[in-house]
């Protein structure tokens, strides 16, 4: 499984999280999932608060672009491996300090870009983020049912690929190194991923392993936007593919840490697709914002002065 698609997890649970202490993916993007789902907001706090390892400049000869992100294929299990991989289903717990709540986060993903991630507590009940590959939504304590449009529905449909991780070229339009920079105590080359639309992603891979160690990314959200810090460590082999099984998520201005622990990674076995149906609730509400749409059309138009 891609270490993309782990960060995604933290990504997709900080957003129904966030959908919680106010979320709660969002891999995540998860932290700040959790915390909108639970209610925090993220003010009031130290800019500097995020609690994630101090990075320092450092500078060498670097490889190319292209060389940094061929080297984490191959140690991670080579692109052929990859291109096996049909589906996968994740389950993790996560933990967030601050309100001292515990989540579930089961991720289903099917290529070529189908997604659904579950998350629950018993504090918080059950929230959902999907797509089938076009229809992007969510549903969750925090927000209710939301129908994820622009720069979100762009991060969301980049984070379900299953390939992200192999070729991210597809899915940014430009791919830079912006230099070496110490994570952990190690040299990291720092890559700035900059989508077509939407927030930028910045990946650190280690000088040494070649492995993603960290990731940054700001979450477009309706609390507003979300500067998260994603740190990655214990990688294990399933199937072939070397995963990251601790996942340490940092939200800038709020006080709080969420840490993932995958349980158990499944490949190949999700043949069904119903799972990543648009639910009953999201149809009636893009039959609304329709009816909506339509409504303000009739209503622009002049009216008719034919015959007067």
């Amino acid at each position: 499984m891609a270490t993309w698609a782990v960060v995604a997890r933290a990504i997709g649970a900080l957003e129904i999280g966030m959908n919680v202490v106010r979320m709660g993916r969002g891999l995540g993007w998860l932290a700040v999932c959790t915390l909108t789902l639970a209610g925090v907001a993220p003010a009031g706090q130290p800019s500097g608060a995020t609690g994630a390892a101090e990075v320092k400049t450092t500078s060498s000869v670097n490889p190319s672009v292209d060389d940094i992100i061929k080297r984490y294929v191959d140690v991670t299990g080579g692109e052929a491996a990859y291109k096996k991989i049909t589906s996968r289903v994740l389950t993790a717990k996560m933990t967030m300090s601050g309100p001292g709540m515990e989540f579930t986060v089961v991720s289903t993903q099917k290529a070529p870009g189908k997604m659904l991630t579950v998350t629950s507590s018993e504090a918080t009940g059950e929230s959902k983020q999907g797509t089938d590959g076009d229809i992007v939504w969510e549903i969750s304590q925090g927000t209710g049912e939301r129908v994820l449009t622009g720069s979100e529905r762009e991060d969301m449909l980049r984070r379900a690929s299953i390939m992200a991780d192999v070729t991210p070229r597809a899915f940014f339009e430009t791919i830079e190194l912006t230099g070496v920079e110490e994570v952990g105590g190690k040299d990291a080359y720092v890559l700035k991923m900059t989508p077509k639309s939407g927030e930028s992603v910045t990946n650190y891979y280690d000088k040494e392993s070649g492995l993603l160690v960290r990731s940054k990314m700001t979450l477009t959200h309706p609390m507003g936007k979300l500067e998260m810090t994603v740190n990655m460590s214990d990688y294990r082999e399933v199937d072939g593919i070397r995963i990251p099984f601790k996942n340490e998520t940092t939200v800038k201005g709020l006080p709080i840490k969420m840490n993932m622990t995958v349980e158990k990674v499944e490949h190949n076995t999700v043949s069904d697709d119903s799972i990543f149906a648009v639910p009953q609730e999201i149809k009636d509400l893009l039959q609304e914002q329709k009816e909506e749409e339509e409504k303000k059309v009739k209503d622009a138009k002049p009216a008719d002065t034919k015959g007067k």
